[in-house]
Order: structure tokens, then C-alpha cells, then sequence
């Protein structure tokens, strides 16, 4: 029975030294590599955009298949860099590195309850106050783009969260205190997200909210599942509503 519990201490004790092994370094070099990806989607779909337009531009609009694309392939880039800087680069497995950790049903069932009770207040808040000339509003006015934006909703959750609060969050923790970090991941996360809400800001601050929470769900379980559940049910519970709303 010591023994059992010898081992249980040991693995716990193992686990937590993961996050010492990705630093600022890894961190700083794993951004220049996704950074460096966005930023030559982003010049190929301004090349496509000018390119047909024949240099004459009217607006800016990109195609909803042009964004799926590009989105897709910054995902799989973001998840190989993250996996290296914590999992390959230090020989863990993907859940040893990332900190993927089993979770209670009851710690389940609560991070998917959270998850959909945030994406309630943030419908809320936005047919509130969402003036609809925000990149995300006029992206889903068509029904091809409202489909391609739900499909991404779903896929996205479980990369982000392994970004920001896999990837980031163990790198900062080998510099910063807690409080500090969880600040960091917070609002690096809500304001990535800015870009998006141009002309509709007050709905940043539910997204703030939401990234905080995440985070903190990751320092106080020690385990990346829980925000990745809250994540996925927020954004699924959205994705139900908006096609509801559009084609129900």
C-alpha cells in the first residue's frame, strides 16, 4: 500500500516538473514559427483577394472557404509546435507534456455546464449591444459562412486551449507567479480575439470573462481537460443557437 502511494507521489511530482521544462525560450520561439505561418496565409489570401479583383478593390471581404482553409492549416501548425516545445523537444507523451489529466465525472459535468451557461450570457450580451458590422457578423450573414464558422467553433476549442493554456501557461509559469500568469494567458487570450469583434468591442469583455475562467480552471485542476470541455460546450452551445436561430 506504501508503495502504491510512493508511486502515485512520484507520478504527481513527475508531472508537475513538466512544467518546468517549456520556458520563455521554447515559448518565444514556438510564437515566431506560428506568427510566421499566420502572417504568409494571411499575404495569400490579400495575393488571392487583389488577384481577382484585378487590383481594383471595392472592400475587403474574405471568402468563407478562403478562412477554413487558412484557419485549418494554422490550426495543425499551432497543435506540431505546441506538441514539440512540450512533448517532443522534452520526450513526454501528449498528455504527460500537455498535462491532460484524468477528471471526475462531476468536474465533467460542471466544466460543460459552465461551458454552456457562458455561451447564454454571451448570446445575451450580444443581440444587446452588437451593432452586426464586426468581422464575425458580416463573415456569418451568409449561410456558407455561418456553416464554415460552426464547423470551425467545434474543431477549435481543443487547439486553443492547448495554445494558450498547454503551451503559453507552462512556459510563463517558469517565469511569473501564478497571479501574473493567469493575468497573461487571460488576456492574451481575449484579446487574440479582438480582431474579430472590431465595431462590436463590448463582447470582448464576455470572451475576457470566459478566458479568465479557463485559466483558472487550468491552474486550480491542474489538468488542461476541464477548459477544453467549457471550451468546446461554450462554443458548441453557440454554433446550436446560431444555426437554431438561421435555419430552425
Amino acid at each position: 500500500m506504501e508503495d502504491d502511494s510512493l508511486s502515485k507521489l512520484e507520478k504527481e511530482s513527475q508531472s508537475e516538473q513538466n512544467i518546468q521544462h517549456t520556458n520563455v525560450y521554447d515559448l518565444a520561439k514556438g510564437l515566431l514559427i506560428i506568427f510566421g505561418v499566420e502572417i504568409v496565409l494571411c499575404l495569400m489570401i490579400v495575393i488571392k483577394i487583389i488577384f481577382y479583383s484585378k487590383g481594383k478593390l471595392t472592400g475587403f471581404e474574405i471568402e468563407p472557404n478562403d478562412l477554413m482553409f487558412a484557419t485549418t492549416l494554422s490550426g495543425i501548425n499551432t497543435l506540431v509546435v505546441c506538441w514539440h516545445f512540450t512533448c517532443g523537444k522534452y520526450d513526454y507523451s501528449f498528455f504527460e507534456g500537455l498535462n491532460i489529466k484524468k477528471i471526475t465525472l462531476k468536474h465533467f459535468i460542471l466544466s460543460f455546464i459552465v461551458g454552456v451557461l457562458f455561451s447564454l450570457i454571451g448570446f445575451y450580451v450580444s443581440s444587446q449591444v452588437s451593432t452586426g458590422e464586426s468581422p464575425i457578423s458580416k463573415y456569418v450573414s451568409t449561410d456558407n459562412g455561418l456553416i464554415n464558422l460552426c464547423i470551425m467553433s467545434l474543431i477549435l476549442p481543443p487547439i486553443e486551449e492547448i495554445y494558450y493554456r498547454g503551451f503559453i501557461f507552462q512556459a510563463l509559469q517558469t517565469k511569473f507567479t501564478a497571479l501574473p500568469t493567469i493575468i497573461i494567458v487571460s488576456l492574451w487570450f481575449g484579446l487574440a480575439h479582438s480582431f474579430q469583434l472590431l465595431g462590436d468591442s463590448k463582447i470582448l469583455i464576455v470572451i475576457i470573462f470566459m478566458g479568465s475562467f479557463l485559466t483558472l480552471q487550468r491552474y486550480f485542476t491542474k489538468s488542461l481537460l476541464p477548459s477544453i470541455i467549457s471550451h468546446w460546450s461554450y462554443n458548441g452551445s453557440l454554433a446550436f443557437i446560431s444555426l437554431y436561430n438561421n435555419f430552425g
